[in-house]
């Protein structure tokens, strides 16, 4: 029985250390919900006519809930996106697609995402 309680006193002590110092949850998690874009990644960057892209969005935190993420393209005449990306409960990314629908000699089209007030942006180019 005296073992048992020396392991139990050790085990919440090691636990008390690991939430004091942040491994029991990132550093990253905004509990409040305020997590913002941080970074647009289009995959592949170059597009031609009927060419489809991955498009990651990856936020400044872990998600608390699911967060709706809105998406814009500079030139939905080239580019089009989804208008908004999720990105799951517990996740820092949300992943749509765009399709490029034209070709056009060698012009770029920003992918903005914007939540709650912060905006990030990624490019792609149409040739």
């Amino acid at each position: 029985m005296k073992i048992t309680r020396h392991i139990l006193v050790v085990f919440a002590f090691v636990l008390s250390i690991a939430f004091a110092i942040g491994y029991a949850r990132p550093q990253s998690q905004k509990l409040d919900g305020s997590i913002r874009p941080e970074w647009v990644t289009p995959d592949p960057t170059t597009l031609a006519s009927g060419d489809q892209c991955t498009i990651t969005v990856t936020m400044d935190g872990i998600a608390a809930s699911d967060t709706t993420v809105d998406v814009s393209s500079s030139n939905t005449g080239l580019v089009t996106v989804p208008a908004t990306i999720t990105v799951p409960s517990g996740s820092d990314q949300g992943v749509g697609y765009g399709s490029c629908i034209a070709n056009a000699a060698s012009q770029d089209v920003t992918i903005t995402a914007t939540a709650n007030g912060g905006q990030a942006q990624g490019t792609v180019t149409v040739d």
